[in-house]
């Protein structure tokens, strides 16, 4: 199961997003303000939403999985599916970063890089001619920081939430839509 790079990529609005929290980090240094008049807001918004998300995602462990660590759970969640599944996946590529690009965004109809915690990219296996061929292989990508959010807010392991991702992009590997998925997983 090849994996793409190992490059944690940003989102190209994290500088702009972390502008508005109530402070940011400079190279590593101490926290500094950004704005003194916007501070008692941001604070506000910091230690409402940020600071319970992190408490929670690290009074467990202390830290948070890296990308190594979710491309373990992902080759254990492939591993795990049914053998006729597993092996039709053939060349495809499982890729894990933190957030989505702006490409990737939009070819799902989303602007928020949370919203988005997995994508297939690639054509499904029922739509493969053996009379098409120089075509890149499919890719399966799961961004670490929405994923890790996710499973926090339901309240899951991150295997069970790293399963689940990787189910519903190789059922869309496999010709499934979303609302077909949903539809399964309801029935469940």
């Amino acid at each position: 199961m090849p994996f793409l790079g190992r490059e944690s990529a940003q989102h190209p609005e994290a500088p702009a997003l972390m502008a508005d929290m109530p402070c940011a980090v400079d190279g590593g240094g101490p926290l500094k303000s950004v704005g003194r008049d916007a501070r008692p807001a941001n604070l506000a918004i910091f230690f409402a939403i940020f600071l319970p998300i992190w408490w929670r995602m690290t009074k467990d462990s202390h830290t948070l999985p890296d990308i190594p660590a979710l491309e373990r759970l992902v080759h254990k969640a492939v591993q795990a599916l049914p053998a006729v599944f597993r092996d039709r996946l053939g060349d495809v590529v499982f890729r894990v970063q933190d957030f989505a690009d702006s490409d990737m965004l939009r070819s799902v109809g989303l602007s928020n890089p949370w919203e988005l915690l997995g994508l297939y990219h690639g054509r499904p296996i029922g739509e493969h001619s053996i009379w098409e061929t120089g075509d890149l292989p499919s890719v399966i990508a799961l961004f670490r920081c929405p994923l890790l959010h996710e499973q926090q807010r339901r309240g899951v392991s991150v295997e069970e939430m790293v399963t689940h991702v990787i189910v519903h992009e190789v059922g869309h590997h496999f010709g499934l839509s979303d609302a077909e998925m949903h539809a399964i997983e309801d029935d469940d």
